[in-house]
């Protein structure tokens, strides 16, 4: 905060210092540096309104009084644009775009200045505010048309962002993660601005997808990036999306930790809709613990302040789960009145999943009741007969009942103990066969492979070299041409050689032979452009399982160039404990699975991970690229040779 309002300070010195220095210089000089504190207001803004919110207030009246006294068109523009933004974190949406659209009819030059683009995307925010997300990509998209037309490729990027906030709101977590990954290719600097606030999403989208490790992987990235940018609100997102990952883990404790350092970054710069989910996340997090009441008192919290804000999209989050938690805690009426709450949000009262539910509480409640009745009725006669019984009768029938029931346990538990080991036995031995199979098939199509580049590369050039020595013994060419063949067999042949068994794989390890292999595919072909993001948490010591991934990547690669048509590869290797994991993601012309045959490349992939019980799944649509994902269990690797042969 005090490097914030060092920086307002400054802001402030260099305006009265130009004032001062305006009076002594030339009149287009005077106007320059007149517009000067304007233009250092807009530009330090945004990153103020995340990082102290009372400073940019300041700043934005000081932005609008400076702009109106200069007449500087632009700076009263975006002036209104951050009122905007203002009424858009703290009123209703409802407010905020009344403002944007009184601004788009009314601001005098709105039509022509680059903050157009702004009040479009600021307009769709709101409307996913509102969870109404067609509306939302209805100006997300004129936002894109305006930046394209001229040429605007910051605003095209902020557009890019929204969107995919847009759909990760809507449910939709692969289709924002493409989005943000198109926006952090653009921009790989550390130092760009919105770094934070994409990784942060990335890791919120994994969160969705219940890929915990990325989501942990990512959201640390994000929270270094916002600790370095100073941006409490950044910082807020990263812990509250951390502190998720951890305890979909199991991590509790974490969990709690991390979303209290939350709660405190996001107190500097409060924005009620993340407060809200701050507030949802801790509700969750006691349920989780079993302290219900501590769960609907922060549920609770989340309800008024979404209620305040008219923001419905938390508020169908508040009463949902306060249903659920008076429906687990037997409390039927407080269940039913929620449940009720979210068919008038809904405005749909013959719905028929909530009448269901209604119906069926209210059917629970009766069915508790009578039971209790019966059981009540049942203990008494049990109570009776007990009375009038002989006891040492029932002694008797009782500890025969048991040495019967523990001999039948013992007879049992002997009889399928054995069948188990028998069962696995046989499993075993399956496995080992397919295992076999595997290998063999898979060292089979490797000679074929070797015997087809023998035959097409090193035997034809041979065989022209004996062609060339020929004509050289009758003096019909010189023996130039017969050594310049020689040696281009010599070269084939080292060639093949690092295909059978590539040296740098050997000596240097997994990931240095992949930096390597895509270094020489981006040299040898200008399309696609291969990118390599390597994420070590432990080396792969097992040589085999190491040269079986860089087989499946060659292959992949190959049925890349030949089919895919795509422009851009992103290769992801992780290097978990207890998993290795290799994905590979194109922009390809993609295709319908189930449609196209697989070939031999693929079948030959499925061949070397059936050596380690590894999997290979493939994920495409037409027109928007195809994933493929390779994943190997250390555990297997465990039971297979560790060096290469």
């Amino acid at each position: 905060m005090i490097t914030a309002v060092n920086t307002f300070l400054r802001v402030q010195s260099l305006f009265i210092g130009l004032l001062i220095f305006c009076h002594c210089c030339p009149v287009s000089a005077r106007q320059a540096n007149f517009n000067e504190p304007v233009d250092s207001l807009i530009t330090h803004l945004p990153a103020m309104m995340r990082s102290n919110e009372p400073v940019a207030r300041q700043m934005i009246d000081d932005l609008h009084r400076q702009s109106v006294q200069l007449n500087h068109r632009h700076g009263i523009i975006q002036s209104v644009f951050f009122r905007a933004w203002l009424s858009y974190r703290h009123s209703t949406a409802d407010v905020a775009i009344a403002a944007i659209d009184s601004a788009l009819q009314h601001l005098e030059g709105i039509d022509s200045d680059t903050a157009l683009v702004k009040f479009y995307i600021l307009k769709g925010q709101c409307f996913v505010k509102k969870t109404q997300f067609s509306k939302a990509l209805e100006n997300f998209n004129q936002a894109i048309k305006i930046a394209e037309k001229r040429n605007d490729q910051s605003s095209k990027i902020s557009t890019l962002i929204s969107i995919g906030w847009a759909y990760m709101e809507d449910g939709k977590p692969n289709e924002a993660i493409r989005f943000f990954m198109e926006v952090l290719q653009l921009n790989p600097s550390v130092n760009y601005e919105n770094r934070a606030v994409l990784l942060c999403n990335i890791a919120s989208c994994y969160n969705t997808t219940g890929n915990f490790k990325l989501a942990e992987f990512y959201a640390l990235k994000g929270i270094s990036a916002a600790r370095s940018k100073v941006s409490s609100m950044d910082l807020a997102n990263g812990l509250n999306i951390l502190a998720r990952s951890y305890y979909q883990q199991g991590k509790i404790e974490k969990a709690i930790s991390f979303l209290k350092e939350a709660a405190i970054a996001r107190g500097k710069n409060a924005d009620p809709s993340m407060v809200a989910s701050d507030y949802l996340e801790l509700a969750d997090l006691y349920s989780k613990k079993d302290q219900h009441a501590m769960a609907i008192t922060w549920a609770k919290k989340a309800e008024a302040l979404s209620a305040q804000n008219a923001n419905s999209l938390k508020l169908a989050a508040a009463y949902k789960f306060l249903s659920s938690a008076y429906e687990s805690m037997g409390d039927y009426k407080n269940a039913s009145l929620y449940y009720k709450k979210i068919l008038f949000q809904r405005d749909s009262l013959a719905d028929d999943h909530y009448d269901q539910a209604l119906a069926q509480m209210q059917v629970q409640f009766e069915t508790q009741k009578k039971t209790a009745e019966i059981l009540g009725l049942k203990k008494e006669n049990l109570e009776t007969k007990l009375q009038n019984s002989n006891q040492q009768r029932w002694l008797v029938l009782l500890v025969a009942g048991l040495v019967l029931l523990t001999a039948s346990v013992v007879y049992i538990y002997t009889l399928m103990k054995s069948r188990y080991r028998t069962r696995l036995a046989l499993e075993q031995l399956n496995e080992q066969k397919k295992r076999t199979l595997a290998v063999m098939e898979a060292e089979e199509n490797e000679r074929r492979r070797i015997a087809g580049d023998l035959h097409d590369g090193v035997g034809q050039t041979l065989a022209a070299a004996s062609l060339q020595l020929n004509k050289a013994r009758k003096g019909q060419v010189a023996l130039d041409k017969v050594d310049e063949l020689i040696n281009q067999a010599g070269a084939e042949v080292r060639n093949l050689s690092h295909q059978v068994t590539p040296e740098l794989l050997l000596h240097h390890g997994l990931v240095k032979a992949l930096e390597q292999a895509v270094d020489r595919l981006n040299d040898a072909i200008d399309q696609p452009v291969f990118s390599l993001f390597p994420h070590i948490e432990e080396a792969v010591e097992n040589e085999m399982a190491s040269l079986t991934i860089y087989r499946c990547f060659q292959e992949l690669c190959t049925n890349i160039i030949k089919h895919a048509r795509a422009s851009e590869v992103n290769v992801q290797l992780n290097l978990f404990p207890d998993e290795i994991q290799l994905v590979m993601e194109d922009n390809g012309i993609g295709f319908q699975p189930g449609m196209v045959p697989y070939g031999l490349g693929i079948k030959n992939i499925k061949s070397r991970l059936a050596l380690y019980d590894g999997e290979l799944m493939i994920d495409s649509t037409p027109g928007k690229g195809t994933t493929s994902i390779i994943q190997l269990k250390r555990a297997a690797l465990m039971k297979t040779p560790a060096k290469a042969i």
